[in-house]
């Protein structure tokens, strides 16, 4: 069996959080699991099946940047838009 890499990063929020580390593993294949503890708060510990964590679209190795989607701006004035003066 390759080593398992002992952080990871969560695609979608697990726990409140996304990035864990390794604390345990354990059964036979194909009924292996890992346990995790979230990285900013340990009594917060997840047990998966390995097949989900070797899923890239579920789990990245490592502790990898996280970039929320953020609501979008308002739009700037646009050109020819009727607006007060503002009181002096």
């Amino acid at each position: 069996m390759t080593k398992l890499a002992q952080h990871w990063t969560s695609v979608e929020a697990q726990l409140g959080f996304r990035h864990f580390r390794v604390v345990g593993q354990g059964g036979r294949s194909p009924e292996r699991w890992v346990e995790l503890v979230a990285v900013l708060d340990a009594t917060q510990r997840l047990r998966l099946p390995l097949r989900d964590l070797c899923d890239p679209a579920l789990w990245s190795s490592g502790l990898q940047p996280v970039v929320e989607n953020l609501p979008s701006e308002p739009a700037l004035e646009t050109e020819g838009s009727e607006q007060e003066p503002l009181p002096e």
